[in-house]
């Protein structure tokens, strides 16, 4: 579907992100730490699906550095889901998509990156 409908799948994933969002704020006595456990729960049902199908393929060199990239992803879900409970769902949502320029300023610091005019070269050959 990503391929065929790209518009149409970044709308889904709005949306999903959009009521994930409100239905972690509005299960308020359930705590933050499950409602993460069930999240990422559930993602791990689809993508154990989408291996089974053989839709999806395991494809890494470096396993050490994709558990690392899983534990900072459940961290910053935790985190997420922290802030819904405490800030409105607009606010957190806001302060989430600027996760983008938070990180061209880890990669600038770290990883010695620098930003490119006209975007990474992959995004520049399907211009």
């Amino acid at each position: 579907m990503i391929r065929r409908y790209p518009f149409a799948s970044l709308v889904a994933a709005a949306v999903a992100f959009a009521a994930m969002a409100t239905c972690a704020r509005m299960e308020r006595g359930f705590g933050t730490a499950p409602l993460v456990f069930v999240r990422m729960g559930l993602g791990a049902v689809v993508c154990a699906g989408l291996f089974a199908s053989g839709r999806a393929r395991w494809q890494t060199k470096r396993p050490g550095l994709l558990l690392l990239r899983g534990i900072y992803g459940s961290l910053a879900i935790l985190l997420y889901f922290f802030a819904i409970t405490l800030l409105p769902v607009g606010e957190a949502q806001l302060l989430n998509y600027t996760s983008p320029h938070f990180t061209a300023i880890v990669a600038l610091i770290f990883l010695g990156a620098r930003p490119t005019r006209g975007g990474s070269p992959p995004a520049r050959a399907r211009r």
